[in-house]
């Protein structure tokens, strides 16, 4: 039993080589897989191992039997489909880094968007907001002769209206507005503050617009004072 399994090994060569080279192997690969399975690698492992073999049968075709031969074609071949697997994992990389500035980019113009978005959002609430609050005033508010109003209003302010020039007004479907430019000569700026407040706070819807202020050269304290007041009514 015994002779069985040596006598191929003791008459010929190539047994003996094959024992060798199995020997080898065994105790070469073990750490090598259990280090490729660890870094899940595995699969280039296969991978490099089908590579080695054409390799080595090249070097075979070429120069025969020869140990050294049939290991450069292995190794050589080994090398080439390294590089090439390195190099497509690059250009994985590479293109997978560029979608994902993509997308970082994408993203940070959808949350830039986004922020337009809900600051025209709160913009357009807050003017809804004071729009029904206007329209509230208008159909709530006190009607009267503009003019009357504001000469009424420059006397508690204590303030001469200089002139008071009708101007054209635009036609609204749910008002009607009447508008008037105010002209004021040599009046301090608390006289003209104290009459804007006044306009400002009187039950009566008024708009001031157009407000300028043009200083005196030969009295600097006092103002020369232009404006638009426009009254409303609803319809």
């Amino acid at each position: 039993m015994i002779d069985s399994l040596v006598q191929p090994f003791v008459e010929f060569a190539f047994m003996r080589r094959a024992l060798v080279g199995s020997l080898a192997i065994s105790l070469t690969a073990p750490p090598i897989g259990v280090f490729l399975v660890l870094r899940r690698m595995s699969l280039m492992g296969d991978a490099m191992g089908h590579a080695i073999l054409p390799g080595a049968a090249i070097g075979y075709l070429l120069a025969g039997l020869s140990l050294f031969a049939m290991s450069l074609g292995g190794f050589a071949a080994g090398l080439a489909v390294a590089l090439a697997a390195g190099l497509v994992a690059v250009l994985v990389v590479l293109e997978l880094l560029a979608v994902g500035d993509r997308i970082d980019a994408r993203r940070a113009e959808a949350e830039q968007q986004l922020e337009v978005v809900t600051r025209l959002r709160r913009e357009f609430d807050d003017v809804s907001v004071r729009l029904r609050s206007v329209e509230e005033r208008i159909q709530n508010g006190q009607s009267g002769n503009l003019r009357t109003t504001l000469e009424s209003l420059a006397q508690r302010a204590s303030v001469k209206v200089e002139s008071m020039e009708p101007q054209a007004s635009p036609t609204h479907d749910r008002y009607r507005e009447t508008k008037v430019e105010v002209g004021l000569r040599e009046v301090t700026l608390a006289q003209a503050v104290s009459y804007l407040h006044e306009i400002e706070r009187t039950p009566q819807p008024l708009s001031v617009k157009a407000l300028r202020i043009r200083t005196r050269q030969e009295k600097p304290e006092f103002l020369d004072v232009t404006f638009t007041v426009s009254s409303f009514e609803p319809l």
